[in-house]
């Protein structure tokens, strides 16, 4: 049956109103990121331990409060420790950029020695590599600034995570309906997540060190870290060493292959094997949706933004599917077709 013309400008409206929200909200959250950033950072760290203080009061009959700062020292360790890790591994990098930078400009110079890029394309070698040179060593400082942010925000972090905690009561979570739908979603991701990306950090930093690479912790530490990003996450702290081992005079070209190739190959079995076996379709978002969520969420909190992006999405997924309105947002961002 064809719609007749008021259902018709329904929809109309109603497109247009969603798309005006939409924006509205964008630039809220973009205004608002020095703020919103560290409380949803210590909203997922809360749903990632929140099982933990559970266990305290409901198995070692341990009292609420104790529960709650039991949790939160727990946190506070394990957050400072490491904090102080990767503030000793981005020291460690800053305190080499100037060699990392000039790894890269060899290896540039090597590529305009080996390649006619000057016959091939017209132009100067360095016009297209001295570019490339620099949005490499733009990427590198992006991470180490994005790490550095995350860090400078942790007192703030800490703050609103006791709040969190301190507010949470095990008898209220519901046992049916969205919220749990959310909660079972979110908590099950964030901790599989983590200890995949724990495997993947340990496994890279034991691998590069057995190889003899300079700042093989700072490797492992960033595996960890970026393996928190889909998709583009684990190809930029593959590529993360290829500069310090590529040129490096005690390096041999065995070992510099067997850096790249083995954390490489460690990456795609568990990014492909191991965590779809462990996650299952816990978020339930399509490929595309999630780098367009990488991409978007990027833009509006930098690369915070990037490790929050999977797990937002997938909360917007669920929220979408409850409303009639909505529902055929939440099939796009599963990858369903449409149905109705």
């Amino acid at each position: 049956m064809e719609p007749t013309a008021d259902q018709q400008e329904g929809r109309l409206s109603t497109a247009c109103l969603l798309t005006i929200t939409f924006i509205l909200v964008a630039v809220a959250l973009y205004l608002l990121r020095e703020v919103m950033v560290p409380l949803v950072l210590a909203a997922f760290i809360m749903l990632a331990v929140t099982p933990l203080m559970d266990l305290q009061t409901r198995y070692l009959k341990a009292p609420r409060g104790v529960a709650v700062v039991g949790t939160l020292v727990l946190c506070i360790v394990v957050l400072v420790l490491f904090g102080l890790l990767i503030s000793a591994s981005v020291e460690q990098m800053a305190s080499n950029a100037s060699t990392y930078a000039a790894q890269i400009d060899k290896i540039t110079n090597r590529i305009s020695e080996a390649l006619p890029l000057e016959k091939l394309l017209g132009t100067d070698e360095g016009e297209v590599l001295n570019p490339m040179a620099e949005v490499i060593g733009r990427v590198v400082k992006g991470t180490m600034s994005a790490i550095g942010a995350v860090l400078g925000k942790g007192a703030l972090v800490l703050i609103f995570l006791i709040f969190l905690l301190g507010g949470h009561r095990p008898e209220k979570v519901p046992t049916t309906g969205t919220r749990r739908e959310i909660r079972e979603s979110i908590q099950g991701y964030l901790i599989t997540k983590t200890i995949v990306s724990a495997i993947t950090g340990v496994l890279v930093g034991v691998t590069l060190a057995a190889l003899g690479v300079d700042m093989a912790v700072a490797f492992g530490l960033f595996a960890f870290v970026l393996n928190f990003i889909p998709n583009v996450g684990s190809v930029i702290s593959t590529l993360l060493p290829l500069p310090v081992v590529a040129l490096n005079p005690e390096v041999s070209t065995t070992v510099a292959v067997l850096a790249i190739a083995i954390p490489g190959a460690l990456q795609f079995a568990i990014g492909n094997v191991l965590e779809p076996r462990l996650l299952g379709t816990s978020l339930d978002l399509h490929p595309i949706v999630i780098l367009v969520a990488l991409i978007f969420w990027s833009v509006i909190w930098g690369p915070v933004g990037m490790l929050l992006a999977a797990p937002i999405t997938a909360i917007l997924r669920i929220l979408f599917s409850k409303l009639d309105v909505t529902a055929p947002l939440a099939n796009i961002l599963a990858g369903r077709p449409m149905t109705g």
